[in-house]
């Protein structure tokens, strides 16, 4: 770990910049975050992108609480109200995505209870079980919610949303419609919704949240052992199995799980620095990286190095390994951090741009990234996630 220590000194001037950059991207009309910031044009971009948006609160709750402040709890409390705004509620699991004849994998525990999802009508996207996860995960980010009950029952449903969609065999069925999306980005969003579930159970304690995650990782890990997840997608999919399979380690009581959930994650990421080799294109061809795959790699990795650490010296080729591959990606994420207002005026400065060449601004980029350099605080600090 001390091969690290001397990254500190960056990861808290780069999340000093963070937090200024997105205080500058609160919009004064809707109180809510824009989407992206096009420097070079000095234009912002107000699209909505929802699970972006729902995501992005989330990190500004893990930002505030990094800061000991609740500087950003408005922002994200108009977020949550906007989107709660476009909940439906449904209640039963006849249109679930059990076939016709089965009993739905979340069993008859909540057959009767109420649950929910965002009216696709109102977001203007497919409603999936990745906005219902990054709801979840923004409602538990934010500090001292003012109405709390409302927020558990809020987030029961949602959770329960994403139970709705559990196949009998463990997978997620990712859209609340039917049409011609089928699985689409399961990749991501699979990870995204354990997550959610993760978060949920520990926040409320229901074990069926818990039990469908159980159910549900062995499955993408065989997709995964059996080649399905593509070079483009691989460090996205990484990144968040890896934050759950670390999760379920940390909290097994049984060792066989914990060494398998274990070697889960280290598979992932000797992929990552073997056969996708990202860190090593970093060095050789900066330029050419984008922000996004580099700070998603980064948030996945952090973890892998945190398990790593916990194995002691017998790691120690392991931890070593994964400290360079975490340095390359600070080192290049500090390059694309904006450092002066020569492009874009002060508010691109403390944003991290699309690329070395390319300084398009995103909210949930630099959340990402924002996130990674805590996680890699709390570890080179010996703190508990």
């Amino acid at each position: 770990m001390t091969e690290l220590q001397s990254l500190k000194p960056q990861l808290l001037s780069g999340l000093d910049g963070y937090r200024r950059w997105f205080h500058g991207m609160i919009d004064s009309e809707t109180g809510r975050l824009c989407y992206k910031y096009i420097p070079d044009k000095k234009e912002f971009l107000k699209e909505p992108s929802p699970v972006r948006d729902l995501g992005t609160a989330a990190d500004l709750g893990t930002l505030q609480a990094h800061f000991s402040t609740t500087e950003f709890c408005e922002v994200m409390q108009r977020t949550l109200d906007h989107f709660q705004a476009a909940l439906v509620e449904e209640q039963g699991w006849e249109d679930g995505a059990a076939e016709e004849g089965e009993q739905p994998a979340a069993g008859r525990e909540v057959d009767s209870q109420p649950w929910s999802y965002l009216d696709p009508m109102k977001i203007n996207e497919p409603s999936s079980i990745a906005h219902n996860s990054m709801f979840i995960l923004a409602l538990a980010s934010l500090q001292n919610h003012p109405r709390p009950e409302e927020s558990r029952q809020l987030m029961t449903q949602l959770a329960d949303g994403i139970l709705h969609q559990q196949r009998p065999d463990g997978t997620y069925k990712i859209y609340f419609q039917s049409g011609d999306l089928g699985d689409f980005g399961y990749e991501l969003y699979c990870g995204e919704a354990m997550l959610g579930l993760l978060t949920a159970h520990q926040h409320l304690g229901h074990e069926r949240y818990l039990t469908s995650v159980q159910k549900a990782l062995p499955q993408y890990e065989r997709i995964y052992r059996s080649g399905s997840i593509g070079r483009t997608e691989l460090v996205f999919f990484a990144n968040w199995q890896t934050q759950v399979a670390a999760l379920l380690a940390r909290s097994t009581t049984d060792p066989k799980a914990s060494s398998h959930l274990s070697a889960y994650i280290y598979h992932l990421h000797d992929t990552i620095l073997d056969k996708l080799k990202l860190y090593e294109a970093v060095k050789r061809f900066p330029e050419k990286m984008a922000t996004v795959e580099v700070g998603c790699g980064l948030e996945g990795l952090v973890d892998a190095y945190a398990l790593a650490l916990e194995e002691g010296p017998g790691a120690a080729a392991r931890q070593q390994r994964y400290a360079a591959a975490i340095r390359t990606a600070v080192d290049f994420l500090q390059e694309v951090q904006a450092k002066s207002a020569e492009l874009g005026g002060e508010v691109a400065v403390g944003g991290l741009g699309h690329g070395l060449t390319r300084p398009l601004q995103r909210i949930d980029v630099t959340g990402h990234v924002a996130c990674a350099y805590i996680r890699l605080l709390e570890v080179l600090e010996g703190r508990e996630p």
